[in-house]
């Protein structure tokens, strides 16, 4: 519902539908509105009999008190995550060229669409391995390639533009699978966050750290290891150990939406080994 609202003049608090803007006048006040909020007005009660106030508006109570206005705020949210294996069950890869699906659902459209691909590349080093990706959702973008005798990449659609739930990667290493992770909103933009290659020790922290720029922007992060990992990041990040994407087979994400611009690091505990670590950070 959107209009404008008026009351008499007097003090009361009354919900409305999300207040966006208020004027004040001598004998009224109004505003246009759409959702819901709080408002309460400041004039003393003697100058209005709670009995008008009540005509006047439909729900409310009568109050005295300082002027506020609240407007609910809004953020991205996670929708879905899945991977190639939790589907077809494979351990190890899928041909070039073949098509998977890599989500439980179809897509919304108008939304944010992270892949993370891994093609097996051992015993060679090479990076940008995945040649094309095509997918009803819409349109794939490369952010950056990293290399610990598999090639880890990680691929972002920011703005779907169709409900789809496979994609088709090609591939010279003819070998490859996917992660990907949802979000309900199209991103303005993304950052690549760089990556590394580590060697962490037996039982040894694998971090990963970005900085997400603003508030309300979502850090993504890849992470691999030719063991295995053993814990993931303590919360507020979110973590992906499912599938091909297991912490057994030395695989996982992990995403959270900033707080605030400060740095973001996510740590897993790994078995120890050549691993990689790579980032997104998509802006709303």
């Amino acid at each position: 519902m959107t209009g404008t609202a008026k009351w008499a003049k007097g003090s009361y608090f009354g919900q409305v539908a999300a207040f966006q803007t208020s004027t004040i006048h001598d004998s009224v006040v109004s505003g246009s509105f759409a959702g819901t909020a709080t408002v309460s007005l400041n004039f003393p009660p003697t100058m209005c009999a709670m009995r008008k106030v009540r005509s006047t508006l439909v729900r409310g109570t009568f109050i005295a008190g300082p002027t506020t206005t609240t407007t609910p705020s809004s953020s991205v949210a996670f929708v879905q995550a899945d991977d190639t294996g939790t589907f077809n069950g494979n351990t190890t890869s899928i041909g070039s060229g073949q098509s998977n699906q890599v989500l439980a659902h179809n897509t919304g459209i108008g939304h944010t669409v992270v892949l993370i691909i891994q093609t097996l590349t051992d015993p060679g080093t090479e990076t940008n391995t995945v040649s094309s990706i095509s997918s009803g959702m819409g349109t794939f973008h490369l952010v950056n390639s990293y290399n610990d005798l598999a090639d880890n990449e990680i691929w972002v659609c920011p703005d779907t533009t169709g409900a789809a739930d496979t994609i088709t990667v090609t591939t010279p290493t003819n070998a490859w699978d996917a992660f990907a992770v949802e979000f309900n909103a199209p991103a303005k933009g993304f950052v690549d966050s760089g990556g590394q290659i580590v060697y962490p020790s037996y039982l040894g922290d694998q971090s990963f750290t970005v900085s997400p720029g603003a508030a309300g922007n979502v850090a993504v992060i890849a992470v691999d290891t030719l063991d295995a990992f053993e814990k993931g990041p303590a919360a507020p990040w979110t973590y992906y150990n499912a599938g091909y994407w297991d912490f057994p087979n030395g695989t996982s994400a992990a995403w959270q939406v900033a707080p605030s611009s400060s740095p973001l690091t996510a740590t897993w505990v790994s078995d120890g080994g050549e691993s990689s670590s790579q980032g997104v950070v998509l802006e709303y």
